[in-house]
């Protein structure tokens, strides 16, 4: 059986139960490298300190419930416009995952990364996941 390589990529969905789009990603496969992204360019989610704390205290959580189920979470700094393609080309990822955004800058970093990702044949999966309709 195939077992295609994907990408999670973590956002402000800071976990593996109840995940929508991680459930989806385990749906196709078992062979997920999951990452979060401090973006360089959104600095809401660490601009205080409580934000920090909280954001801080979220990935370790995170970091070890991956570790949990034999993974772990990858991290990187930096813009994901690069980050994302990158690491997703260098594993030879053929799936890209993650819950979709609502802020503009969010919507729009994300659409050229779903650009980018697509000139090299890189499906992208995306899920409403964190909002409450």
């Amino acid at each position: 059986m195939n077992k295609p390589r994907i990408l999670f990529w973590h956002r402000k969905d800071l976990r593996i139960k109840n995940n929508q789009a991680l459930l989806e990603s385990f749906e196709i496969s078992n062979s997920i490298t999951s990452i979060y992204v401090f973006d360089q360019n959104y600095k809401l989610d660490f601009n205080s300190s409580s934000r920090s704390w909280f954001l801080g205290n979220s990935l370790k959580e995170l970091s070890l419930n991956w570790l949990k189920i034999g993974s772990r979470l990858l991290f990187a700094e930096g813009d994901p416009i690069k980050i994302i393609p990158t690491i997703a080309r260098l594993i030879e990822a053929k799936f890209v995952v993650w819950n979709e955004s609502i802020e503009p800058y969010e919507r729009n970093r994300d659409y050229v990364v779903e650009k980018d990702l697509k000139k090299s044949n890189i499906k992208v999966l995306k899920s409403w996941d964190n909002l409450l309709l």
